[in-house]
């Protein structure tokens, strides 16, 4: 990027495919029950100046989310949440991160994914009444990997001296397969342009 070594990962889950539990033909899609979902992607150092964070519906047809954001210049962990419009139940959305390098040396940097809201139910329904350190927890039980890790990485920032919320972080990202990333500072969401 504009003759930097840059890179971009989204906090996904790096094992389905090495496992081979999701077959090379279909996407991976990750759930949600929160309606306005974040998504989280580390950045290493880098002099470009934004990124735009897209969100589209599955046929790429409307755009649901769409905001430039201003970079750090920092490494570390992006948070991006859907506030445009709220996702629609039982729908899959295509979000997108791409960083503008703009130069003569190629194009941009993009990371990407799917996700999938369900409206809470059962358990799920009242999560937001549990107390906000069990939350992570009651979503990974679940298997919501969005909302584990998002919940996660608030606790994350809300006590970073907190012993046992770091190694909850650096257990999950572990994971799958991403523990490099589980110390990188925790920027959090990037200023609206």
């Amino acid at each position: 990027c504009n003759g930097e070594s840059v890179t971009v990962t989204a906090l996904l889950p790096q094992t389905n495919r090495q496992n081979k539990s999701v077959p090379d033909n279909k996407i991976e899609v990750e759930q949600t029950v929160s309606a306005n979902p974040t998504v989280l992607v580390h950045i290493t150092p880098t002099k470009a100046q934004t990124a735009e964070f897209t969100v589209l519906n599955e046929k790429g047809e409307d755009i649901v989310h769409n905001e430039t954001v201003s970079l750090t210049h920092n490494s570390g962990v992006v948070s991006l949440k859907v506030t445009d419009n709220p996702l629609q139940a039982g729908q899959l959305y295509h979000w997108a991160f791409q960083i503008s390098c703009g130069g003569n040396d190629g194009g941009d940097l993009t990371v990407d994914g799917w996700v999938q809201y369900n409206a809470p139910s059962g358990e799920l329904a009242n999560v937001e009444k549990q107390p906000e350190r069990d939350r992570p927890a009651i979503y990974a039980e679940k298997k919501i990997w969005t909302d584990t890790l998002s919940s996660l990485a608030e606790l994350r920032q809300r006590y970073p001296n907190d012993q046992e919320v770091a190694a909850d972080w650096q257990s999950l990202l572990d994971s799958v397969g991403l523990g490099n990333i589980a110390n990188e500072k925790l920027i959090g969401s990037l200023p609206r342009m």
